[in-house]
C-alpha cells in the first residue's frame, strides 16, 4: 500500500501533534490485508474486521470515497468485500456492529454490498 502512504492526509490531534492518516479507502484496504494475514482463521475475533465495520457504519461519505479511489484499489476492495459477504460468520459481526439496531444493520449491509460491486 505504497499509494496509501503517498496519499495519506495530515490531521492535527487535540494535543497539537500532527499525524498522517490513510484515506478511508486505503484504511479499508490495509485492514483487509491485515485480516487476511493474521485473522482470517477467526473472523469473529478479528479486530481488523471490527475496525472495518465501524468505518462502514459510521462514515456516510465512504461509498463516494471508495467510488473515486484508484481503480486498482476499488477492484481489491470489491474482491475482498465479496469474499466477506459469503462468510457465514461475518453476519454475526455485522449484527454486533449494529448493536442490535435493525436499521443500522440494514445500512451496513447496503454499504458492504455496494463496495463489493464497485469495480474499476
Amino acid at each position: 500500500f505504497k499509494d496509501g502512504l503517498a496519499t495519506a492526509q495530515w490531521h492535527q490531534l487535540p494535543s497539537g501533534s500532527r499525524i498522517r492518516l490513510f484515506t478511508p479507502p486505503y484504511f479499508l484496504g490495509s485492514k483487509l490485508e491485515a485480516y487476511r494475514g493474521r485473522g482470517a482463521q477467526n473472523p469473529l475475533g478479528s479486530q481488523d474486521l471490527e475496525d472495518i465495520l465501524n468505518l462502514v457504519d459510521g462514515r456516510e461519505e465512504l461509498l463516494e470515497e471508495v467510488g473515486t479511489a484508484a481503480p486498482e484499489l476499488r477492484a481489491y476492495l470489491a474482491e475482498r468485500f465479496a469474499e466477506l459477504l459469503i462468510n457465514n460468520d461475518f453476519a454475526y459481526l455485522v449484527q454486533g456492529a449494529a448493536h442490535g439496531i435493525r436499521e443500522r444493520e440494514q445500512i451496513i449491509w447496503q454499504r458492504l454490498r455496494h463496495i463489493a460491486q464497485v469495480t474499476a
